[in-house]
């Protein structure tokens, strides 16, 4: 008979952040999800849940999990601030060094134990990288959408990598996928950042690299999103648009 093979712990104390955002219809089966696999590899750990002004029953399933879950955090906001803003805020009141950040959907959550891992083994910034040459786009019947949307992304990437020289091993990189980790630098708590909406992972992975700390780029198998919160042509794009520009300025020249 075969033994169980024990899972391996991870060593250090971790804050986990969940920003939600209309997340209702699967919030508590993802969390639940999220818990097993935690309490299975990491020792101590709490998890924050935000509610960034949902529309749906997002707080109210939120809330029954944290009765059943003693490490649930809940933070609630009324009005929708922008996962940019939330996440700084959050960062701020974290009870641990040791943070790792997942949006609510769950996004490339098989690779969530190599991000506790490679925290583990000292790296400072670990990062989902679509960019990375290993990672592979699924052969899948794609919608106008998901074209559209993995044309935005590789644009991005290359914009930030021209005005930033973002790059890790001579590549550019993805700095917008939903799954990183990262160790607090010293004063943290009293940095400025400026995104309010989607551009604060570009400012995180810029400092990161400016401090010359220690990145690691995990590749992965990934489908452009099908839909989105903010559509193509929303006239929230030209506010996205400015606040990304202003990201990039205040990188390249203070």
């Amino acid at each position: 008979m075969k033994k169980k093979r024990k899972s391996t712990l991870f060593k250090q104390k971790l804050s986990i952040i969940v920003p939600c955002y209309n997340s209702g219809k699967y919030i508590r089966n993802n969390i639940i999800k999220l818990i097993k696999i935690l309490n299975k590899s990491v020792r101590t750990f709490e998890l924050i849940l935000i509610n960034d002004g949902s529309r749906d029953e997002t707080s109210k399933k939120i809330l029954e999990l944290k009765k059943n879950f003693k490490k649930i955090r809940f933070y609630n906001f009324d009005e929708n601030k922008g996962k940019s803003y939330i996440l700084k805020k959050t960062f701020k009141v974290t009870k641990y060094e040791n943070i790792i950040f997942i949006d609510s959907d769950l996004p490339y959550f098989k690779n969530f134990r190599e991000v506790l891992l490679r925290l583990d083994q000292g790296y400072d910034f670990i990062f989902i990288d679509r960019a990375n040459i290993e990672s592979k786009l699924k052969k899948v019947s794609r919608n106008n959408y998901q074209i559209i949307r993995h044309f935005i992304g590789r644009s991005i990437s290359k914009i930030i990598s021209f005005f930033l020289d973002t790059k890790l091993n001579g590549r550019g990189i993805d700095t917008q996928a939903g799954l990183k980790g990262f160790k607090k630098l010293k004063n943290f708590n009293k940095i400025e950042f400026i995104s309010n909406k989607f551009f604060l992972d570009i400012e995180l992975i810029h400092l990161f690299l400016r401090r010359e700390k220690k990145l690691f780029s995990i590749p992965t198998e990934f489908v452009p999103p099908t839909n989105s919160s903010i559509g193509l042509f929303s006239t929230k794009n030209v506010y996205l648009l400015y606040e990304f520009i202003k990201v990039i300025i205040k990188l390249k020249f203070f």
